[in-house]
């Protein structure tokens, strides 16, 4: 564990390496360094494993330690759910004057013969329940709607409001999602508004406070779009949305294309600058980025340009057909339905002429998804022309992945968020050696999301339905030992 009082300390040290605590502890252990390991504390988290006095002499910290004298006020162990609910509530009430985060109490046999009877399943033990403390809620006042350009022409709109802290973050703004969120809530500029951190990650806003009759500044929805280029569209809405007419944003779409690609190290601001530079107009001319044009921008050094060329060239032409399929960006066609197409048709051409009847049956291939398909294929045929005649390269498929059993076995699972030392690429691979099923988005049929860092809607989507996460830090040490 990384404390708050370490982290602020180790963070100056390295001038603010981390982001937060729990990714910087996982990070350190990963990479085994020792240096930074000096910060960590060990803290044995199960009673009976060694007597407590022992663990003392040995130098050891026990969860008894940080919470049974700080927190709770009785130390016996009990069965029944009275005080069950009781010792959780006390939880809950000082858990905020720990030197650590913690958004749930674990309820669990003390027994270890009992234990043994229970027994686990291939994912948790049946001896222990986890019970999920209320998010923290602040209220702030809402100073302005911005709108963020999607990488398929969508506006969304996020609320900037005053700073407030939220599960040991300073949070600023959040999306409304489109724009019947606002009219829905009846959100106007200058409002109080209550913010929560949903899973105490992502930033959202719950609706105005309640006995406001004065309404501030309406919010409109805006008619025009002025684009990098200059040159400005219209902007129509169907029944939520907004969208830009005509024009998609190279820059949201590289990047989208980067991250699906799992690409670390090429950043949104250097993509802007090749943009901006007219370097690169599309994902294929990122291929042929070199190192002088990089460091021909603004605030480019020689390193930083080898390892931004390095990552390119092993991300994007190491990306196999599934992958560069998947950067296209279909509705509900991701990574996933990108290896269902490169097992069967093994090229981006081949994929590019698939009939209706060569996809229907495929895995994932329902009726919209058919439809949509197809009509993407001219769309398919251009980016395997673009790839092919405009950089001599063709991607090819997979090599077939070793399969071990483990509690992914079977499980149809999400990968989302950014991880301590994996690349999105890299988990879903692991997932997949795991022996799970890779999904790109959650559905009632998804069994385990996997949240790494900035998760978004697909974490807030997993948590509505009830369904199990698993952190990013749980997964790496998982995939690891596998």
């Amino acid at each position: 564990m990384l404390s708050h009082t370490a982290f602020v300390t180790l963070n100056a040290e390295l001038d603010g390496k981390y982001s937060n605590e729990r990714n910087a502890a996982a990070g350190i252990l990963r990479r085994q360094s020792g240096t930074e390991a000096r910060s960590l504390s060990l803290v044995i988290h199960d009673e009976g494993t060694m007597f407590e006095s022992r663990l003392s002499e040995l130098g050891f910290t026990t969860s008894r330690d940080h919470l049974h004298t700080r927190v709770l006020k009785s130390t016996s162990a009990q069965s029944t759910a009275k005080w069950i609910m009781a010792a959780v509530e006390q939880i809950d009430a000082g858990r905020h004057a720990l030197d650590f985060d913690t958004d749930g109490a674990v309820i669990k046999v003390a027994d270890r013969a009992r234990r043994e009877q229970l027994g686990e399943s291939s994912s948790a033990p049946q001896w222990a329940i986890a019970f999920k403390f209320a998010s923290e809620v602040k209220t702030t006042v809402l100073r302005d709607i911005q709108w963020q350009l999607g990488r398929t022409g969508k506006l969304t709109p996020v609320a900037i409001f005053d700073t407030t802290v939220l599960a040991g973050a300073n949070v600023a703004q959040a999306t409304l999602h489109n724009f019947k969120f606002i009219e829905d809530m009846g959100l106007a500029i200058g409002d109080e508004i209550n913010v929560t951190r949903s899973g105490e990650v992502i930033p959202y806003v719950l609706g105005r406070t309640r006995g406001r009759d004065d309404l501030g500044t309406p919010i409109a929805a805006p008619t025009e779009w002025v684009a990098r280029d200059g040159q400005t569209y219209g902007v129509e809405r169907d029944d939520i949305n907004l969208r830009v007419i005509g024009y998609l944003d190279p820059v949201t779409v590289i990047v989208y294309g980067i991250q699906t690609l799992g690409i670390l190290g090429v950043s949104t601001s250097l993509v802007t600058k090749l943009v901006d530079a007219g370097t690169v107009s599309t994902l294929p001319d990122m291929l042929a980025v070199t190192a002088k044009d990089i460091i021909g921008l603004d605030r480019q050094g020689q390193k930083s340009a080898d390892a931004a060329v390095k990552a390119i060239q092993d991300g994007l032409g190491g990306a196999t057909v599934g992958k560069w399929f998947a950067t296209i960006g279909l509705h509900g066609m991701g990574r996933t339905t990108g290896r269902v197409l490169e097992e069967r048709f093994s090229t981006l051409d081949a994929i590019a002429s698939a009939t209706e009847g060569q996809v229907a049956g495929l895995e994932g291939f329902g009726t919209i998804t058919t439809r949509d398909f197809l009509d993407a294929r001219p769309r398919i045929q251009a980016l395997a022309d673009e790839l092919r005649d405009g950089h001599g390269y063709v991607p090819g498929a997979a090599a077939p992945v070793e399969v071990v059993e483990s509690q992914f076995t079977g499980l149809q699972v999400v990968v989302t968020g950014t991880f301590p030392t994996l690349s999105r690429s890299e988990a879903e691979a692991a997932v997949t050696r795991l022996g799970g099923v890779v999904r790109g988005s959650v559905s009632k049929s998804t069994d385990l999301v996997v949240a790494g860092e900035s998760a978004g809607s697909k974490l807030v989507k997993a948590e509505a339905a009830g369904i199990r996460v698993m952190g990013a830090d749980e997964f790496e040490g998982i995939a690891v030992n596998a």
